[in-house]
């Protein structure tokens, strides 16, 4: 059976199980570990990558993991290796051999978050990518941590949605924010909380939306703890390009949402048994304790959002205690993979944000996470140990392969100041000629209502049902919006100014057609004329000054 898929299937190769047989004609850029038997269920997908120009080569399964880096060295030596595929889950117990359809892992030792609680050992992939023994990755690895062909198959019709059969609508520029209480203290709260999340939204282009919930009830970007945990549930269902979670989880759970009086669940393993026929899949990343310790028997968080028909197409995650520096770091790193340099894979993403993490600060976003782990961290005097141990903290449990979703460039051309009440011309250059959606909001540190902290905890129905108003009026940027039909690459949009304008803001355009996609964005600040001075003057914040400055620049410009 075998013999016939290779010759139906070339250029895909076997391997045997020692490195001794590892001899290939043309070099492979992709080596695949998987169960023999198991192949005729990975068809479509092999299929769909060699038409995409991959060369990929097989080993099987249930080698040791020193066996199986050696394999991969041996094939990393022809000279185009640049990924590796793990078909199957690891062995249920730890130090055993696998069995014929499960991959060992590797089990690095702690240094660092073993001194906080964490286990002596850290499950990782990430040995695999290493091929100069620097502990830093040099090719990309995932792992589609699957018991059964049919959990397989199923992975793999998401896989080929996600890059052939995208739905169309605005969840492809959407980046969904979710972020627990920090619990080590009010000023380091403040700080991490301030410090991480600025550094994850302000590597994300203005002309993405970004929209935030904060577990912390005092803040406005919290709903009721109620409508907490199915608002998680309906972002996943109704599709976003990244869901990013922020703060405290276990194997199988993200932290619940505290209140006076009571603790209500955010999201389970167990939950996700709810999605199916999601409107969009987003590639989940969550900055959190053990979410991805594949290495369990039961399937951990992160298994069970790969696996879910309506979850996530890939996770990314950690298998151990993290830490908020580092944790922050990967973060901002891998932002900046996906959105500036623009890596054609998830995989490559990744790969340079692990590159990028272990590197010393070379930009002034680093620089200054830096200078605030020196001052708040317990752990100052091995920040750079911190950072390269997460770096085998988190894998990637999906496919390296898959194709990020790029959007075109649209250029917007329009004034860099405008006046309350008036109206402006926005001039947009879009390689895609569809339906455009041309907005004027404000920037991600504002809003266009007044916010404020709650000083006291109000649990009646009003109460509640002014959380959910509250957060929908936070998340709220949008000051007025044009929806055309252009008909040429060349198009000029009006768009009003309102009259309770003020401040800093963006022009920003969503045009869609079928599978094609573009987005971009101008600055514009907003700003009235002052009669006596003859001169424009720009608008004060309308967030009010009970909104925590901490909370403020979380939130990123």
């Amino acid at each position: 059976m075998i013999a016939t898929f290779i010759l139906t299937l070339a250029p895909v190769l076997t391997l045997g199980p020692t490195p001794a047989s590892v001899t290939v004609g043309d070099a492979p850029d992709t080596l695949i570990v998987a169960p023999p038997t198991w192949m005729t269920t990975m068809r479509p997908w092999l299929h769909h990558r060699r038409d995409q120009g991959h060369r990929m080569v097989v080993t099987d399964a249930g080698q040791s993991a020193t066996n199986l880096r050696t394999v991969i060295r041996d094939v990393a030596q022809q000279g185009r290796l640049r990924f590796v595929v793990l078909v199957g889950d690891v062995p249920v117990a730890e130090n055993t051999i696998a069995s014929s359809t499960t991959i060992a892992t590797h089990m690095a030792p702690s240094k660092v978050v073993r001194r906080w609680g964490s286990e002596p050992e850290i499950a990782t992939d990430n040995w695999y990518a290493d091929l100069d023994d620097d502990e830093v990755p040099d090719i990309a690895v995932g792992r589609l941590p699957v018991d059964t062909p049919q959990e397989l198959a199923q992975v793999i019709e998401k896989l080929i949605q996600y890059e052939q059969r995208p739905p169309a609508g605005t969840w492809r520029r959407q980046v969904q924010l979710t972020a627990g209480t920090g619990d080590f203290g009010p000023v380091a709260d403040a700080a991490i909380e301030s410090v991480s999340k600025r550094l994850i939204t302000d590597g994300i282009p203005p002309a993405y939306q970004t929209d935030i919930a904060y577990g912390s009830w005092r803040s406005p970007y919290c709903p009721s703890p109620f409508e907490f945990g199915p608002l998680a549930l309906r972002n996943l269902h109704n599709g976003c390009s990244f869901w990013v979670y922020m703060g405290h989880a276990n194997s199988y759970d993200l932290a619940p949402i505290r209140v006076p009086g009571g603790d209500y669940p955010l999201l389970s393993a167990s939950d996700l048994l709810q999605l199916s026929q999601p409107h969009g899949l987003p590639v989940a990343l969550v900055l959190a304790c053990y979410a991805g310790a594949f290495d369990l028997p039961l399937d951990c968080l992160g298994e069970a959002m790969v696996k879910s028909p309506g979850g996530p197409v890939a996770f990314i995650g950690a298998s151990r205690v993290t830490m908020p520096y580092a944790m922050a770091v990967m973060g901002k790193e891998l932002m900046d993979a996906i959105f500036v340099q623009r890596h054609a894979t998830l995989g490559e993403a990744v790969l340079a944000s692990k590159r990028a993490m272990v590197a010393d600060a070379d930009d002034p976003a680093r620089r200054f996470l830096d200078q605030v782990a020196w001052v708040i961290s317990p752990e100052r005097n091995r920040l750079a140990e911190e950072r390269h141990e997460h770096v085998h903290l988190f894998n990637l449990l999906g496919d390296p392969l898959l194709r990020l979703p790029h959007a075109e460039e649209v250029v917007i051309d329009c004034p860099r100041e405008a006046e309350p009440g008036s109206r402006i011309a926005v001039r947009m250059t879009s390689p895609v000629v569809g339906q455009a959606m041309v907005e004027l909001v404000c920037r991600r540190d504002r809003s266009t209502h007044t916010l404020a902290r709650r000083q006291t905890w109000d649990d009646t129905q009003a109460g509640l049902a002014a959380m959910n108003q509250q957060y929908r009026k936070a998340n709220d940027r949008q000051w007025s919006v044009q929806i055309v039909q252009l008909q040429d690459r060349e198009s000029t949009v009006e768009l009003e100014v309102p009259k309770e304008a003020a401040g800093p803001c963006h022009v920003r355009a969503f045009v869609q057609r079928d599978r094609q996609w573009g987005i971009g964005s101008a600055d514009i600040d907003v700003v009235r004329s002052d009669p006596q001075a003859g001169t424009l003057v720009g608008g004060t914040s309308p967030i009010s000054g009970d909104l925590s400055s901490a909370e403020a620049e979380a939130i990123g410009p």
